[in-house]
């Protein structure tokens, strides 16, 4: 072997140790993003555990910054520390005062069934005014103490909470789950509220909330709530959202501009006016289903439209069910002198509405301008539709009707392509 030979192995050699190095040092474990020479990308700022009663606060550094048998102080601390996530590891934590975040924090967890804040704080999370605020991943319980679970505090003309996300939470046995106030651009997705008093309120000016996976159940207030303080709630949009077994109203809105649901359920209501829209415009319901409390036990429910708070105009339900309601399935009554104006019905299922004989689908009492077009009515009751003669001016168009008789006395009736039912209208 000449010496150029002998050179050229020794440096294939070396060349074959170096890379050999490099893969089983890169595969040893590393403990520097733990404890080691600074923050690695994407580390939380800070993660919380528990360790026989005390509670700790790692950096990104791996430093136990804070630490305390108090729940609250550690995790207060580290959102006073600076924006970022803070993290809770998967366990039990118990809260005696609130938590307190603010703009740029974000709570998470481990998982809901992995991370839970049992609290007797009232409320358990709050925060007045402040923006990118996230919490996520976890499960809060009032354990029973009538506290609320999230308070976000504002006024719509000056204190205001934007790009706020909810996400991935069980809230339980507490007595309001979310309390809304002047949330702007915010999304709230799949969380659970049950076993409590109320769900979610919106309060005060929320506007451009999408609302996603919502589920209200087993609870003895109210589901949903869209109040009116000193301005109205407008593009709020719910979708799948599931309001089951509420003792008081599942939905109830006192007034807004542009409330949309879509794809949602609001079954076992209690209450005889189980969803009940008293003020507002453009308010729609697409691919929605209703239905009560059953009859055979006392369910006497209706979906109620009347404006008891400010007008309602421009209502809107399109291919929704209404389905084994007490009383009537839908009912557009006046309040005071104030009718119901614009209500649209198309294309809606009325299935096994009234009870013994009374009551029906449809009911039209002193409301103007109604047009319900493409409807299919199967309740064997006394009525599939009745409009009183105070109405004005409204449609009936391409609907069946399986049993019962239409009844239209209002004036400036339009009634055509019925099928099936004897029309009882007036000519005046």
């Amino acid at each position: 072997m000449n010496k150029t030979s002998a050179l050229k192995i020794i440096a294939l050699c070396l060349i074959c140790s170096f890379f050999t190095g490099v893969w089983v040092y890169a595969a040893t474990p590393s403990i520097i993003q733990t404890v080691g020479l600074g923050p690695y990308p994407g580390a939380d700022r800070y993660t919380i555990f528990l360790i026989s009663g005390t509670y700790y606060a790692r950096d990104q550094n791996g430093v136990n910054e804070f630490s305390s048998s108090n729940f609250s102080q550690v995790v207060n601390n580290a959102f006073a520390a600076g924006d970022g996530t803070v993290k809770l590891t998967a366990n039990t934590y118990v809260a005696d005062s609130t938590l307190t975040p603010d703009e740029g924090d974000r709570l998470i967890g481990e998982g809901k069934s992995a991370t839970w804040i049992a609290s007797v704080a009232d409320p358990i999370i709050s925060w007045t005014g402040q923006d990118h605020i996230e919490i996520e991943d976890l499960t809060l319980d009032g354990d029973g103490m009538a506290n609320d679970a999230i308070n976000i505090y504002g006024t719509w003309d000056s204190v205001t909470n934007s790009f706020i996300i909810l996400k991935d939470l069980v809230i339980t046995d507490v007595d309001t789950g979310i309390w809304l106030n002047s949330t702007l651009w915010s999304t709230f997705d799949n969380i659970r509220i049950s076993e409590s008093v109320n769900g979610v309120y919106f309060n005060d000016g929320c506007v451009n909330n999408e609302i996603n996976k919502l589920q209200v159940t087993d609870c003895s207030g109210d589901g949903i709530v869209i109040d009116y303080v000193s301005q109205r709630s407008e593009g709020l949009s719910f979708t799948d959202t599931v309001i089951f077994n509420v003792t008081s109203q599942s939905v109830l809105i006192d007034d807004g501009f542009e409330i949309y649901f879509q794809n949602s359920i609001f079954d076992y209501g209690r209450a005889a006016d189980f969803v009940n829209i008293r003020g507002g415009n453009t308010i729609k319901f697409d691919n929605c289903y209703f239905s009560t409390f059953p009859v055979a036990i006392g369910g006497v429910g209706t979906v109620l439209v009347s404006p008891t708070q400010t007008d309602v105009n421009s209502t809107q339900f399109n291919r929704c069910t209404f389905a084994w309601l007490g009383g009537w399935g839908l009912s557009l009554i006046d309040s005071g002198g104030t009718p119901v104006l614009y209500a649209t019905v198309t294309d809606c299922v009325f299935l096994n509405n009234g009870d013994s004989g009374a009551g029906g689908d449809l009911y039209i009492e002193d409301s103007d301008y109604i047009k319900v077009i493409g409807c299919d009515f199967q309740s064997n009751e006394q009525y599939a539709v009745y409009e009183n003669a105070a109405s004005l001016n409204n449609t009936i168009a391409f609907c069946n009707s399986l049993y019962t008789d239409i009844v239209l006395l209002g004036s400036g009736v339009h009634y055509y392509g019925v099928w099936n039912a004897s029309i009882w209208a007036s000519l005046g």
